[in-house]
Parts: structure tokens; C-alpha cells; sequence
């Protein structure tokens, strides 16, 4: 799955709500490197292990030598029963322009 991490890393909107047959190892592994990531949807899906790793990418400043500021502003971890306050509260402050979380 090393193409999902090396494509994740140029992208800017992810959508795998529902994506049950993929690893959330691998899912966490790309998340770790979507540092130009604005809106993502993990609807049902997430669990504190992608969490982390979208914080993980949040916080980063450092694409290949180049300063970049933190992008992400939507994240949708809604209907996700593997999350837990303690993710979302890191999320929170590692994202610091984060405009909206959905959480159900």
C-alpha cells in the first residue's frame, strides 16, 4: 500500500465514508502524510488510531524542506463508535484551522 500513502500525500479532499476493506493501519500510515489535507470524511469509519494520525499530519510544518501552514478546516467523524474525547480533543489543537469537526 505504498502508492496510498505516497498519492495521500498531494491530496486535499478525502472522502472514504464507509470504507470498510481497507486496512486502518494503512488508512492510519497515509493519514500520518496528508499534509495538505483540508476536508476529510471518515464517516463510520474512524477510530482514535486515524485520528491521531490526521493530528499527527495536522501538526506537521514541514513538507520537503518547505514551510507550509496547517490547511485542515473540515474533518467528518461522524457515526464513528471507535472514537474517543481524548483524539478529538488532540485534533482540536493540533489543527489549528480547523473550522468544523461533525460529530454524531
Amino acid at each position: 500500500m505504498k502508492y496510498f500513502e505516497d498519492f495521500i500525500e498531494n491530496v486535499t479532499e478525502l472522502d472514504m465514508t464507509s470504507v470498510s476493506k481497507m486496512s486502518k493501519t494503512v488508512i492510519a500510515q497515509g493519514l500520518k502524510r496528508a499534509v495538505r489535507m483540508t476536508n476529510i470524511s471518515l464517516r463510520y469509519i474512524a477510530t482514535d488510531e486515524l485520528v491521531f494520525a490526521l493530528s499527527a499530519a495536522a501538526a506537521s510544518n514541514d513538507i520537503n524542506d518547505q514551510v507550509t501552514t496547517n490547511r485542515l478546516r473540515l474533518v467528518d467523524i461522524s457515526f464513528s463508535s471507535d472514537v474517543t474525547d481524548a483524539s478529538v480533543e488532540i485534533l482540536v489543537n493540533e489543527a489549528m484551522n480547523l473550522e468544523r469537526c461533525n460529530l454524531r
